[in-house]
């Protein structure tokens, strides 16, 4: 008797969903309206998204995308703002955190929301976002007078 090929197994549902998960995650930083930086537990960057790759070249003049995956303490103030670096601590620890301040340089304010990411019980990754409030910031100002 000949034996009949089997067709092979088929993969496992995980391997077939992750690489369409990780870029619907990529487009959706992609297209979120604040500057988006994602670390990992050890202090390297992971990813940017297009704004906060737009947000340092206004600071340092040139895009942030080569410097994914150096480590924090690597990374000079025009690139990201030494409040970020004491704010990943923080989140470390699991704290999350949101607080406005003004960037020197622009002369522009952001608002800074850090978050700790778990997996299970551990914090797996640290998630920045920064928005500019400049234009609110502007209005608020002009309606106090």
């Amino acid at each position: 008797a000949q034996a009949q090929a089997q067709a092979p197994p088929a993969p496992p549902l995980a391997s077939a969903v992750a690489p369409r998960a990780v870029g619907f995650f990529h487009d959706t930083l992609d297209h979120f309206p604040a500057a988006v930086y994602v670390l990992d537990d050890s202090g390297r960057l992971l990813t940017v998204n297009e704004e906060a790759q737009r947000l340092s070249t206004l600071l340092a003049g040139e895009p942030l995308a080569h410097l994914e995956g150096r480590w924090l303490a690597e990374l000079d103030e025009a690139w990201l703002p030494d409040s970020m670096k004491a704010r990943y601590q923080q989140a470390l620890q699991g704290q999350s955190l949101s607080f406005e301040y003004k960037e020197q340089k622009l002369g522009a304010h952001f608002y800074l929301s850090v978050a700790p990411v778990y997996d299970g019980p551990a914090i797996e990754k640290v998630f920045f976002t920064l928005q500019d409030v400049t234009a609110r910031q502007a209005a608020e100002s002009l309606a106090q007078r």
